[in-house]
């Protein structure tokens, strides 16, 4: 969908009954794409097209595929989306996170001595 969409971005759909000339995300090969709804075939299917490509999409779209209209875009959301998913990086975050925690002490120069109350014994 680019210009109008920048690879790697967001988009927010409304779960209602979109508009002719509209963006809209449906399921197309066991994928969620967002094209640009563009009209109506004789058999009440739909006619896409992405915004760079030239014709219109080669596949019938049936409105039982249609996932609902594109109301925000957020450009390079979708690749932290897909980033955060990866099981290994949340893993890897966890790992930062708990060494953090555990040197902190150490990067700020503080040490066990530090807490200890001097107590004079009679």
């Amino acid at each position: 969908m680019r210009p109008t969409m920048p690879i790697a971005s967001a988009v927010f759909v409304r779960y209602d009954q979109p508009k002719i000339n509209e963006p809209i995300t449906f399921y197309q090969h066991n994928e969620v794409i967002t094209h640009r709804w563009v009209g109506v075939n004789a058999d009440g299917t739909l006619i896409t097209k992405g915004d760079a490509n030239e014709t219109v999409d080669p596949w019938r779209l049936n409105k039982a595929d249609v996932i609902g209209g594109v109301t925000a875009i957020v450009p390079q959301l979708g690749f932290w989306i897909l980033y955060v998913k990866n099981p290994a990086t949340i893993g890897g975050l966890l790992f930062f996170v708990v060494d953090i925690w555990l040197l902190w002490p150490l990067i700020m120069g503080k040490s066990d001595e530090d807490e200890l109350i001097p107590v004079q014994v009679a």
